[in-house]
């Protein structure tokens, strides 16, 4: 699908606020990318990919980059991205002790956000774990990386761009699009990763960096780059399944729009993310309110079947095993630039080069000049693997939940075939597939752009991790976690009417038995509170046959900072609202 690096017009209005620069960022577990907009006062907003990366050639689908780190002996990066995979940069990192870090992004943070634990989860190269990269230096070397190249763009393509991103650089906004099931613990390592890596300072990171899960950003992505009226058919009630085909694993959200005004606000179906609140004995338990399903395929199986293919073919034509070798390994490296994202009917021929095999001609073979024809039948063979699979897991996902929309991604997400195939299964469901008007392999950084912009107009409160500033109190704002749950269970005793008083129970939110840990459910962290300092707020009272009972009421405070929650505990005495520290320890997320 042929791509525009810029997004005109998705808007409808120029921008009313004040001057700022927005960056949105996809880490994927294989490849990544970003984009950014500058919003100047009394003009349209005009979102650009990043698109231009050392070792690659800027041309549509390759707005991605490889996520990889390539680190010397001493923890210094030498190669990110593309570059880290140029053959030339492999051979030397044999002989030099180099390490590859790469597919960090499936690797949990640590207990402690502060904790130099190594990490080596496909290092590739040399493992050293006693002196590998700990999670949080990864991500922001990575993240550094991606800051150069988006500055390097900016100022490619923005007027008296030197000025405007000097000046607006300190109030740079982020946003960073992650799996539906990551809460706080992962958002508070990256927030101090992209601070590391030179987006904005501690201070103001709270505000300046926020998140989206990537659903959310895809439907966002839809809703801005679909030929089709989407936006001005999505009302409270609509559901979305977003199915991302990536390169080794496919996700599969479902999600449903509770509101549309003033902001469009979603609700994820099953359970993972961090947004409702429990407190038990102790713990700190959140609500788990967002989830997605994985499958273990993604368009490498493809490229997989044709593999294997192929080196049947060659071996039984006889050709030498060195022979073999170098012609499947370029003709599935062509395979994936051309023919696997374009294939569509199964009555065309399709070709792929073999590389170095321009004298190779063998018709059995189908090969003339080395090059190499495939029947559209034998393709679709490579294909149908794969997409029975996908298909299975989005009929486990979709089972009693209508979804009129389903939005697919990932560089799979723009190949015809598997539209063709998803129209057939889905459509007499009364389900449609909108076509977007932009490549879907980097979609989410897109959508978190048109997310921030959109729930930054004026007017229009602020969605997820936005704090809204009142007066000179700041007002951590989340769907879910402004929301209070309990009933009242008791009344204070009083002596004259002994005889008892009617107890009223209101019940709200979710009703907590002791000891259970409801469905969704996971700690995120546990607490550790000393009760000493309130000593002097101790107060007697008469309980049941007479017995005096001591009584003290407090309350655990949460704040959400940049290094993840903190906590304290308040209570009252003479009149005065006291406050003492508490530790909190999180938990392995």
């Amino acid at each position: 699908m042929a791509a525009s690096n810029t997004s005109p017009g998705v808007f409808g209005a120029p921008w009313e606020g004040d001057n700022k620069i927005v960056i949105g960022i996809d880490i994927g577990t294989h490849n990544s990318g970003a984009a950014f907009v500058y919003l100047s006062k009394g003009a349209q907003p005009l979102i650009h990919r990043v698109a231009s990366w050392p070792g690659q050639a800027a041309i549509d689908w390759q707005s991605k980059i490889p996520t990889i780190v390539l680190y010397d002996a001493n923890m210094r990066p030498l190669s990110i991205g593309a570059e880290a995979v140029w053959p030339g940069v492999q051979e030397g990192a044999e002989g030099q002790r180099w390490s590859r870090a790469m597919n960090f992004k499936l690797q949990p943070p640590p207990e402690s956000l502060k904790s130099h634990q190594s990490l080596w989860l496909d290092v590739g190269v040399n493992p050293s774990p006693q002196n590998g990269a700990s999670l949080k230096q990864v991500y922001s070397d990575y993240l550094k990386y991606l800051l150069v190249h988006t500055e390097a763009a900016f100022r490619e393509r923005v007027l008296d761009a030197d000025r405007v991103w000097t000046s607006l650089v300190p109030t740079m906004e982020l946003i960073i699009t992650h799996p539906s099931g990551w809460g706080a613990h992962e958002q508070a390592l990256l927030r101090l990763a992209a601070v590391e890596a030179g987006y904005g300072n501690t201070d103001q990171a709270t505000a300046n960096i926020n998140f989206l899960s990537e659903a959310e950003a895809a439907v966002h992505f839809y809703m801005y780059h679909s030929g089709s009226s989407l936006k001005y058919n999505v009302q409270a009630g609509t559901s979305f399944l977003v199915c991302d085909i990536g390169i080794s694993t496919t996700v599969i959200n479902i999600c449903t729009v509770e509101s549309t005004r003033p902001m469009l606000k979603m609700k994820h179906h099953c359970s993972s993310a961090c947004n409702q609140i429990q407190l038990k004995d102790g713990h700190i338990y959140l609500h788990a309110y967002a989830d997605h399903s994985g499958i273990q395929t993604g368009s490498k199986a493809i490229d997989r079947e044709l593999e294997q293919y192929l080196r049947r073919a060659f071996t039984d034509a006889g050709l030498p095993n060195d022979s073999t070798e170098e012609y499947t390994k370029n003709a599935v490296q062509d395979f994936e630039k051309t023919t696997k994202y374009r294939f569509s009917d199964t009555n065309v021929d399709y070709r792929i080069n073999l590389g170095n095999a321009r004298y190779l001609t063998d018709s059995t073979l189908r090969v003339r000049r080395g090059t190499m024809t495939l029947p559209g039948a034998l393709v679709k063979s490579f294909f149908d693997p794969c997409i029975q699979e996908v298909l299975k897991g989005v009929d486990q996902q979709i089972q009693g939940i209508h979804a009129p929309f389903i939005l697919l991604l990932g560089g799979l997400g723009d190949n015809p075939y598997l539209r063709q195939e998803f129209k057939k299964r889905y459509e007499p469901q009364g389900s449609s597939l909108p076509l977007p008007g932009d490549s879907t392999s980097k979609a989410y950084a897109l959508g978190a752009l048109l997310w921030s912009t959109i729930t930054a107009l004026p007017n229009l409160n602020t969605l997820n991790n936005q704090p809204q500033q009142t007066g000179n109190t700041t007002q951590f704002y989340d769907p879910c976690l402004s929301r209070s749950y309990g009933f009242e269970t008791s009344i204070p005793y009083d002596y004259a009417s002994h005889e008892g008083r009617y107890i009223t129970t209101n019940p709200s939110g979710i009703k907590v038995v002791q000891g259970d840990l409801l469905e969704g459910f996971r700690e995120s962290f546990r607490i550790s509170v000393d009760l000493t300092p309130m000593t002097g707020a101790l107060e007697p009272r008469i309980g049941l046959y007479g017995v005096i009972n001591w009584h003290i009421g407090f309350d655990i405070c949460l704040n959400y900072q940049v290094d993840g929650f903190h906590a304290e505990v308040q209570w009252q005495e003479q009149g005065e609202i006291q406050t003492s520290s508490i530790t909190t320890r999180p938990q392995d997320v």
